[in-house]
């Protein structure tokens, strides 16, 4: 995979959070990634942990720092206009920003409780598993993943040909489900690159396929 590092311009601030248990989510979130370890009974605990945090989630657990999600969206290389997947938007802090960039933005996430503390904006939420997604094949542009699980054979299916996926930690390597770009990238079928630089306190990595010169033609809504 070619990756290309984009230098650092927006220095992050002091205080960065430090989180417990970090080691043992990450490698929980790598299994997800790379080896596809997801099971209905992980989805159903992880909707219900999620749902019990729902009420106090942006003045409790948000960071409220999205200076990562800003900075991909200007400088890695992602088209504006077309149609994106939001995985585990949560109570779309971050939504905004990418109706601000995309034509349409499709929001899912596993918790209802957090979907339902989402304001009113132009777009579309449902909720679902991120591993069983309700859309036909090739029918998105971009998939947005800030701070949630990846599952990527999935994401490769819903994508259009030329996708790319925007994968997004707002502490970076101290982020609780941080992955390597490069070994979600192991994962995906075809081939891909990566551009990927730091923001404030988080990380992102935009992975691209490239795809090959007998792709098919996009595919309809829906």
């Amino acid at each position: 995979m070619t990756v290309i590092t984009v230098p650092q311009i927006i220095p992050a601030q002091p205080d960065k959070p430090v989180l417990d248990d970090v080691p043992e989510l990450q490698a929980f979130a790598r299994a997800i990634a790379v080896d596809g370890v997801w099971t209905t009974d992980i989805a159903r605990a992880t909707a219900s942990m999620f749902d019990g945090m729902a009420a106090t989630w942006n003045t409790q657990h948000s960071t409220n720092r999205f200076d990562a999600v800003r900075d991909a969206l200007r400088r890695g290389q992602i088209p504006v206009g077309g149609r994106c997947l939001e995985v585990g938007s949560g109570t779309g802090q971050i939504t905004p920003l990418l109706t601000d960039h995309f034509d349409e933005v499709f929001c899912v996430d596993l918790s209802i409780a957090l979907l339902t503390q989402a304001p009113g904006c132009d777009s579309f939420r449902i909720c679902c598993d991120a591993s069983r997604l309700p859309f036909c094949d090739q029918v998105f542009d971009a998939a947005v993943l800030v701070d949630t699980f990846c599952c990527a054979h999935e994401l490769v299916r819903v994508l259009k040909g030329r996708g790319h996926i925007v994968w997004i930690n707002l502490l970076g390597q101290d982020g609780p489900l941080y992955v390597p770009a490069t070994d979600i990238a192991s994962a995906l079928p075809g081939a891909w690159t990566s551009t990927e630089s730091a923001a404030g306190w988080g990380s992102w990595s935009v992975l691209s396929a490239v795809a090959s010169p007998s792709e098919p033609a996009s595919t309809p809504w829906p």
